[in-house]
Formats: C-alpha cells, sequence, structure tokens
C-alpha cells in the first residue's frame, strides 16, 4: 500500500533540500499511521520554503501532490479491508448455514422415524398378520401332515416377524401418494372379512389428504384387530359427512360378536397394544378425536371424528344416503 510514496520519497531525496525532506518523511509516517491520526495526512504536506517562510504555491503544490499520491494507497486499502470483512461475514454465514442445515436434518430425521414407528404398524404388521391368520386357519383345516407343518412354521415365522418388526426403524418414504378413501375398497377385498360398507358417496369428496389417510389407516387398523381378537365376526364400515361448523368427515368400524367355533381354531396374533393409541394421536393432530368402546351385543365399535381445516374447499352438500351393501 505504501509503495507511491515510497517512490514519491526516493524522488525528494534526489532533489529536495533537507528542510523538505524533512517534512516529506514526516508526510510517509503520517500516512503509514492515517488510521489512528487521519487528520495528519492532510496537515502534514503544509511545509515551510528553503527560507523558512511558506507561499500559497508551495502549500497547494504540496496539498495536491499528497492527495496524488495518497489516494492510491488509500484506496488500495480501504478495498483490501472491506473484502476482508465481507470474506469473515461470508464464513460466518457459512457457518451459521451448517448449523441450521444440521439442526433440520436431525428434525427431518426425528420426525421420519416417528412417522415410520406409525407406518410400519399400519401397514407391515396389517399384511403380516393377515398371513399369520391364514396360515393358522390352513393349519387347523387341512389334513395332510406336510401341509400342517408348512403352515404352523409360516404362522410362527410371521409372528417373530411382527416382534422383530416393532423394534426397526428407517428412513421410507412413500413412492406416491399415501393410500386414502378411494383405497378403501381393495383395502376391504384384502380383508379376508365379511365387511359391508355404507356412504361410499362421502369418499368421492374432496377431502384433504391427511383426512384421507388417516381415516384409511382407522379403517385398516380396526379391520386387523377384527382379524386377530374377533374371529368369524362381521364388520361394517360407514362414512357420513356433518356440518356443524364445518364439514367433518366420521367414520364407524361396527364389529358383530365373534363366533365359537372361530374363537376355538384362533390363532393367537402378538399385539404392540399401540394401534388404537396411534390413530388416537393422528386422529388429535388434525382436531378430531377417536372414540373405542365394546357394544351390549358382544362386538367392539370404533368412531373416528375428523373436521376438514378451514382453508379446504368441500362443495356444500348434504348427508350421503346410504349405499347398498358391498362385500
Amino acid at each position: 500500500m505504501l509503495v507511491p510514496s515510497a517512490a514519491e520519497l526516493l524522488t525528494i531525496l534526489s532533489v529536495a533540500s533537507p528542510l523538505e525532506l524533512a517534512w516529506h518523511t514526516a508526510s510517509v509516517g503520517a500516512l503509514l499511521l492515517r488510521r489512528r491520526w487521519p487528520v495528519a495526512v492532510l496537515l502534514v504536506p503544509w511545509w515551510p520554503g528553503e527560507d523558512g517562510r511558506s507561499s500559497y504555491e508551495e502549500a497547494l503544490f504540496g496539498v495536491l501532490s499528497a492527495a496524488m499520491m495518497s489516494a492510491g494507497p488509500t484506496a488500495v486499502g480501504r478495498l483490501v479491508q472491506a473484502r476482508a470483512q465481507l470474506y469473515r461475514r461470508i464464513e460466518e454465514l457459512a457457518r451459521a448455514r451448517d448449523r441450521e442445515r444440521a439442526l433440520l436434518t436431525e428434525m427431518a430425521a426425528a420426525e421420519e422415524r416417528a412417522r415410520l414407528a406409525r407406518e410400519m404398524h399400519d401397514v407391515v404388521s396389517h399384511r403380516i398378520s393377515l398371513i399369520s391368520v391364514q396360515a393358522g386357519a390352513c393349519e387347523a383345516t387341512t389334513e395332510d401332515p406336510e401341509s400342517r407343518a408348512a403352515a404352523a412354521v409360516i404362522r410362527g415365522l410371521g409372528a417373530a416377524t411382527l416382534r422383530e418388526l416393532r423394534q426397526l426403524l428407517g428412513a421410507l418414504r412413500f413412492a406416491q401418494r399415501p393410500p386414502g378413501l378411494g383405497d378403501l375398497p381393495s383395502l376391504i377385498r384384502s380383508s379376508g372379512l365379511p365387511v359391508r360398507c355404507l356412504g361410499e358417496p362421502v369418499a368421492a369428496l374432496p377431502w384433504t389428504e391427511a383426512v384421507e389417510h388417516t381415516a384409511y389407516r382407522s379403517v385398516q387398523e380396526a379391520l386387523t384387530n377384527i382379524r386377530k381378537h374377533a374371529p368369524g365376526a362381521e364388520a361394517t364400515v360407514s362414512l357420513s359427512r356433518e356440518t356443524p361448523d364445518g364439514p367433518v368427515l366420521v367414520v364407524d368400524i361396527h364389529s358383530t360378536r365373534p363366533t365359537a367355533a372361530a374363537t376355538a381354531t384362533a390363532v393367537r396374533i402378538p399385539g404392540g397394544g399401540h394401534g388404537l393409541s396411534g390413530l388416537r394421536e393422528r386422529a388429535e393432530l388434525l382436531g378430531g378425536r377417536l372414540e373405542a368402546a365394546p357394544q351390549k351385543d358382544g362386538g367392539f365399535h370404533v368412531r373416528v371424528t375428523l373436521p376438514e381445516p378451514r382453508s379446504a374447499k368441500t362443495p356444500a352438500t348434504g348427508p350421503a344416503e346410504p349405499q347398498p351393501p358391498t362385500t
């Protein structure tokens, strides 16, 4: 930064008098210390002449020459300082961004683990439970010893897999949209239960994805519990729409009393005891509620009430008429 001033000093050494040399040397020193005493740069160039007297021309020339010689180093110094401050600021922002990214990653991982815990119980446990039930039924009804042994192995592996799956967490995501009300027919067909479904037009209404997914999981969990704990029972799934303060989806799942013959040959499937509690948490997150209780006729009834968010637009239609039951 002081190279131009040093060049000025070398030029003065060859032409100036000792008195002028002293003042120019002081000017360079003042430029060097300008960050502490910046006003000295403007005061030093006013030096006296050889006879000890100053003149206007000499003073003006000194001011202009000092300004010209110091402008370059001053500008370069300010630029270097500004760039250094900018680099420090960029480094601070980068560190802050890295910390924020790490926190967001941890939060996303925690949310994913919580979501997976619910999905594992709702999806995987449902499928394996059906496999174990079918294998147990095959074991109880078949007369072929080899088939009975194979069915027993399948049932045992299914029960062990259920216990192991409840201990696992990973990082799975939906490749497509989560299942909703439109997927209820396939769910009912795959359950292997005699199920009556009422209120199908309600499922065609434009509910939000969260409401539909929670309703689907509620029906899935209820049907799975019927297969586990009420073998031989019939189920009824009813969808209705209420509008006290806004559109509300009501899902009712009712099971009849299990038959004695089916109960005697039923295979006990291990349960984690978290199905209904997990569904209750899902419903409460959406502002709804879940009610589950045994009935006087020996059956069991589950009701899930899910209000539609006020931001969602649902057409104003009346309650849906019950449709003919489907099996």
